[in-house]
């Protein structure tokens, strides 16, 4: 299984770091992650807000904040 990111707003460069990512959800320990088909790796870019809500048995969570306020990306994790 892998978590993949996919962007929804147009020329969304947002890169999340698992560093970020285990701080927001309490030790994150999940699949490996990847965002537009790149694997992340430590210390990307930062995250500035990340929210959590289950839909249909999929884990989505929005990505807000970026370095560009206009521009998200969403993280679909696949269970």
């Amino acid at each position: 299984l892998a978590v993949h990111i996919n962007q929804t707003k147009q020329d969304s460069e947002a890169i999340l770091s698992l560093q970020a990512l285990k701080e927001r959800f309490n030790g994150y320990t999940g699949p490996p992650l990847y965002i537009y088909g790149h694997l992340l790796t430590e210390g990307s870019l930062q995250v500035a807000d990340l929210k959590a809500t289950k839909k249909n048995r999929r884990q989505s969570m929005r990505l807000s904040g970026t370095p560009t306020k206009d521009k998200a990306c969403t993280i679909w994790h696949y269970d």
